[in-house]
């Protein structure tokens, strides 16, 4: 994710990287480029970015390079760009004082705007007053939404909570009592005092929110999350025709899969009973080989499993199912990946929601089921867990991706490789591997995958799990026992497999990793050049208060 000291790097260096997801490029020598609100709404509409006036695309040679161009009067631009945003040319002005920067290199001036990602009760963010001038950023470029995807967008973000509404005519009999009879015994399970389990099955779905009494509106009925989790599948596909679930595993090229359900396979296609086939099934996937852990037998759950079944609660929680597109789906591929997809774009940026930051669930009603049962965290700490779990025995992170009109996670499976290593380790190492602390095996199984060789801070990053203290320790023991060597300076110490080369018999998989920023510096060093260095300073940021001081929109 860029920053304001990417930006200001990348100004010092003259050395721009390509058009991306989060930064756009534009000449703007006297004025604001009338297509820069597109790229504004964009922007908005998805992740958030940055956009650099003053910067031209030289086209001469094989290979375009972006050069500084220059405002030839930022102060002017500045306050037409403030203008035009707390005018009628977009429907929300989100910049502040502190979010347009000034830098001024070899006497050219540039501006730098950051566009924060719209609050979702703002979105889409449209120009001129009229809702199909919506854009989203894809890539590299500013697109259009077209008149489907449109509705899908709106539907996304006006719908949020609306799990908590009565269906009309909707009563007990299109509940399916053998389905809620299920969530008793599970709640009965994980709380055997708990006041519920005493209570009729009408004031028991009124408890829990699947039955609700609007005394606002002078009724009462079942609810949309009552439906969606316990209804009899006709009465779902009556009041959400596009109603749809499916779990399938991948098989080879000749047939599609071997093994595939959906909500028609179900005795009762709802949320609940898709759950309670489809847990198992991932499960076990976190408790054969590719994730032995350490005392623990594959029948026991994990960090593994206990990731796997969050991610599962957390398409279904956040599914979009207003929407005109197929609803859930999960996908166990023939390469070792487990795919999560719900329709919905996510209601919180990716950053936010993996540092579990900010709470925004849409259906907070199907969410709080299956908190009662144990099943899942509070609200907005979902993704933050997935992550960390998956992390903490996998060292590589999930894929999150939000599009449009659906978001997806991807869990990739180490192949086996954990074990692979294991048993390597033990062969070499013998009871000097198997007796070692699970640190000690984590440290030594992270400098495997990281081709036989791993700085300390690589170490702490991936293993965040454990306190940098005790990751100290741990190397130090393990050089004391000769599985390990070092060299370089105490504070730049390169830790070393010993048996390197047997150990270590094919390449490691470097797309398990994710390479920090790239640094500017590197760019020209690689070409054989020193690094191009100019003297930047922020000549301007805005005074406080020079926006407020517009007239009001």
């Amino acid at each position: 994710m860029l920053t304001w000291e990417h930006i200001e790097k990348m100004i010092a260096h003259q050395q721009f990287i390509r058009e991306k997801a989060e930064i756009e490029y534009k000449e703007a020598k006297n004025s604001v480029p009338k297509d820069l609100w597109h790229t504004y709404s964009a922007f908005a509409n998805s992740n958030g970015g940055f956009i650099l006036l003053g910067i031209k695309e030289n086209e001469q040679g094989h290979f375009p390079e972006l050069l500084i161009s220059g405002v030839n009067d930022p102060d002017k631009v500045i306050d037409e760009l403030f203008s035009q945003s707390r005018s009628e040319k977009v429907s929300k002005s989100l910049l502040k004082d502190n979010d347009v920067k000034i830098f001024q290199v070899e006497n050219k001036s540039v501006i730098a705007i950051y566009v924060k990602a719209a609050d979702i009760l703002d979105r889409p963010i449209h120009l001129n007053g009229d809702y199909r001038l919506s854009y989203v950023r894809l890539n590299s470029g500013d697109h259009k939404l077209t008149s489907s995807e449109l509705r899908s967008f709106i539907s996304s973000y006006s719908q949020k909570d609306a799990d908590g509404r009565i269906v009309p005519y909707a009563s007990i009999d299109d509940i399916s009592l053998s389905t809620l009879d299920k969530y008793r015994n599970l709640l009965k399970a994980h709380n055997s005092t708990s006041k519920l389990l005493t209570l009729s099955d009408e004031k028991l779905l009124q408890e829990i929110g699947a039955y609700k009494k609007d005394l606002a509106q002078n009724s009462e009925g079942i609810t949309n999350a009552g439906l969606l989790m316990f209804g009899k599948h006709y009465a779902i596909t009556s009041i959400f025709p596009h109603f749809f679930f499916e779990y399938y595993e991948e098989a080879g090229d000749v047939k599609r899969y071997t093994l595939r359900i959906t909500d028609f396979d179900l005795e009762e296609g709802n949320l609940f009973e898709f759950y309670l086939k489809i847990v198992p099934l991932i499960q076990e996937l976190g408790k054969d080989k590719h994730f032995k852990l350490d005392n623990l037998t594959r029948t026991e759950e994990n960090e593994i499993t206990d990731g796997l079944r969050e991610a599962l609660i957390n398409a279904i929680t956040h599914a979009d199912y207003f929407n005109n597109v197929r609803h859930l789906k999960v996908i166990k591929t023939k390469d070792n990946k487990l795919i999560f997809e719900n329709a919905g774009v996510m209601l919180v940026d990716i950053p936010t929601a993996i540092a579990g930051q900010r709470s925004e669930c849409r259906n907070s009603i199907i969410h709080n089921l299956f908190h009662r049962l144990g099943l899942c965290e509070r609200q907005g700490q979902g993704v933050r867990d997935i992550y960390s779990y998956w992390q903490s025995r996998n060292f590589n992170s999930p894929l999150l991706e939000s599009e449009i009109d659906y978001t997806k996670l991807t869990l990739t499976f180490q192949s086996g490789m954990i074990a692979d290593f294991e048993e390597k380790f033990t062969a070499c190492f013998g009871k000097n591997f198997s007796e070692l602390q699970p640190i000690q095996k984590d440290c030594l199984l992270f400098i495997a995958f990281n081709q036989g060789k791993a700085m300390f801070a690589e170490l702490a990053q991936k293993l965040p799990q454990y306190p940098r203290r005790n990751i100290t320790l741990a190397l130090a023991r393990l050089k004391e026992k000769g599985l390990l060597t070092s060299s370089g300076s105490p504070r730049k110490q390169l830790y070393t497999l010993v048996n390197l080369e047997w150990i270590i018999t094919e390449k490691s998989q470097d797309d398990y990793f994710n390479p920090p920023f790239d640094q500017l510096d590197k760019a020209s060093e690689s070409k054989g050049a020193p690094p191009k260095k100019s003297k930047v300073k922020q000549v301007k940021q805005l005074p406080q208060n020079k926006a407020n001081k517009l007239p009001p929109k």
